[in-house]
């Protein structure tokens, strides 16, 4: 009977922990759901006029942050927003804070190709080309070479700096291309555009499956002045 009601209490304090864990996964999660749903258009209209919406949803992210500290994807979140107050020329939001949220978010998922996207490009963008760069962009390529997000952060970083790339790195780029043109068609051109504006067509040739493909990456090869 000591015995049972000893299990009986064990597994109270369980239920309460485990109810008490949901529940803060719930509540971090509906406090997130605001910012998850503005960070695109955000990010894609390059608004960064209204600091006070911006304010609100990175305060948001960090109320999120307390409740669940164990999400990463609230940092990379958190970062994306610091980001852009930080764009907006607000002192306060520095750029070493920013990495710090990326930085988490890989400590907590190192394998998760999007925290290594987001932090790949956000060092180049602001601090550009580097051997940690290199190393910074050879994990996330090994990790996000066939998602799209990574595509659309990471080839630019690989175009422009094409012959500073590691051979690792140039490798696993030319794996990210043949994703792109066995896949969608918005895939392919859109490493087409890409190429195009780092004066790179060249390197897409052998990748062309079909002859639209090819005749698509002469045609713009034809028409290209600017490169040298």
């Amino acid at each position: 009977m000591v015995k049972q009601r000893i299990l009986q209490s064990l597994l109270s304090v369980l239920l309460l922990i485990g109810s008490g864990f949901c529940l803060k996964l719930c509540l971090a999660n509906i406090i997130a759901a605001r910012p998850l749903m503005s960070i695109v258009d955000l990010e894609r209209t390059a608004n960064v006029d209204n600091v006070k919406e911006l304010t609100k949803h990175f305060n948001r992210m960090q109320t999120a942050i307390k409740l669940f500290p164990s999400n990463a994807n609230f940092y990379t979140l958190a970062g994306r927003y610091h980001l852009l107050l930080n764009q907006s020329k607000q002192a306060e939001y520095s750029l070493a804070s920013t990495a710090q949220f990326f930085a988490k978010a890989i400590e907590l998922e190192p394998t998760a190709f999007q925290h290594q996207a987001w932090q790949t490009h956000y060092l180049y963008q602001h601090f550009g080309w580097s051997k940690d760069i290199d190393i910074k962009l050879s994990r996330a390529l090994e990790v996000g070479k066939y998602e799209k997000l990574s595509q659309q952060k990471l080839l630019p970083i690989a175009f422009e700096n094409w012959q500073k790339l590691s051979k690792t790195n140039q490798l696993n780029t030319h794996k990210m291309l043949d994703n792109m043109f066995n896949t969608y068609i918005n895939f392919f051109r859109q490493a087409v555009r890409v190429a195009e504006k780092y004066c790179v067509l060249d390197l897409l040739v052998t990748h062309a499956i079909n002859a639209q493909q090819v005749n698509e990456i002469e045609a713009k090869k034809a028409n290209q002045r600017r490169c040298k």
